[in-house]
Order: structure tokens, then C-alpha cells, then sequence
């Protein structure tokens, strides 16, 4: 049944009544905890992240709800919140609301809110391994949709493919079937670095 707008509008008013008394509870719970307490942030019953108390005073505000709005890890959603010090959960859980439902971007189940943070954890793994080895991962990510039998981890200068691998890359994709065509540019797309990914797709285009 559709509420009335008028009684969307009361609702709208009176949330915005209540919201500084919400900061002034997320303030006097977080403002109470140890230096070095830590936060063990969950969203729909699913831990997202942890940090340190003194991690979010460091970034330039000591308020905990600023923090998870701004952060790039945390932004909008319905968190729950448990402080973790002197070798246990302490005191009265948080639970503090981020910015509207409508923008909150890990689902609204625990199922959802599941694969999201899992999703994300495998495309931080990724860019972290590519940093590291960016030859190897590109190699990696063609190897693990099928496209590049027998491929292998190498070395590279400063991001540049050399050209025996990129020859060896482009001729897989040039291979593959359609299907596995999209979902391999996709990911490549997803996960790369644009000097990189314009690389790999020039010399593609080239061949």
C-alpha cells in the first residue's frame, strides 16, 4: 500500500529532527573507547572491515560517522559496530545508519551484502598482485578464463609487456570464442590500469 506524501514528508522531517541526536550518540560512544580499540565494522551481519580507533583520528576528524561516509571502504550503509578491547567485545554495540537506503551499496541482505564483499576483496587481491607482477596477472587473469594455455609468470619494466607476451595475448584473444571474448576484456577492463589496459587493446587491434 502507498503511503500518503504527506505522511512521507512528516516522516522526512522528523528523521531530520533526530539525526544531531544520532551524531551525538556515534560521538559519545566512539569518543568513550580506548586509544587503540578496534573497530569491527559489520553490514547486514557481514564484517566489512576492521580499524583502529586511532586510524580514524588520524584522518583528519575524529568523528566515527565522517569517517565511514567519506571512507572509500565503507561510504553509505546500516552499519553495526562492536569495539574489541582488553581482549574482548566491550560495552553497547553501534549501530549508526550512512547516508539514504537508496544509496547504501552492499545490498540490503546478507546474501547480498556477501558476494558484494567478496567481490570486492578478489578485485583488491587482484590489483594488489598486479602491483606487484604486472605481466604475471594479466597473464593470470587471460590463463583463468582459458584464453592463454600454458602461460606463465614473467617479469616486466616499469608495466611495459614485452612484445613476445603481448604477441602471445593478443593471438589468444584473437582465439577465443565470443562469449569468452567479452567476459576476458571485461576483466581486464575491471582490474587494469588505463595505460596498461590501452596497451594490450592497441596491440590487439594492430594484429
Amino acid at each position: 500500500m502507498r503511503r500518503p506524501a504527506r505522511r512521507i514528508r512528516k516522516e522526512r522531517e522528523r528523521a531530520e529532527e533526530l539525526l544531531p541526536t544520532r551524531f551525538e550518540w556515534v560521538t559519545r560512544w566512539f569518543v568513550a573507547l580506548p586509544h587503540d580499540a578496534l573497530l569491527v565494522i559489520k553490514e547486514n551481519g557481514i564484517v566489512i572491515g576492521k580499524v583502529r580507533k586511532f586510524d580514524v583520528t588520524w584522518r583528519d576528524t575524529e568523528d566515527l560517522y565522517l569517517f565511514l561516509r567519506d571512507d572509500e571502504e565503507y561510504g553509505f550503509g546500516n552499519y553495526s559496530i562492536a569495539a574489541r578491547y582488553d581482549g574482548a567485545f566491550r560495552g553497547e554495540h553501534l549501530r549508526v545508519e550512512v547516508g539514504e537506503p537508496k544509496q547504501w551499496k552492499r545490498g540490503t541482505t546478507k546474501m547480498e551484502t556477501a558476494v558484494f564483499v567478496e567481490k570486492e576483496r578478489a578485485r583488491r587481491a587482484l590489483n594488489e598482485e598486479y602491483e606487484r607482477n604486472p605481466l604475471g596477472t594479466v597473464a593470470k587473469i587471460l590463463s583463468g578464463h582459458g584464453v592463454l594455455p600454458g602461460s606463465r609468470d614473467a617479469s616486466s619494466d616499469e608495466g611495459a609487456i614485452p612484445a613476445d607476451a603481448m604477441r602471445s595475448m593478443t593471438q589468444a584473444l584473437r582465439d577465443v570464442s565470443d562469449e569468452d571474448f567479452a567476459r576476458c576484456c571485461q576483466h581486464l577492463l575491471d582490474n587494469l590500469p588505463p595505460a596498461t589496459l590501452r596497451e594490450v587493446l592497441s596491440a590487439y587491434r594492430q594484429t
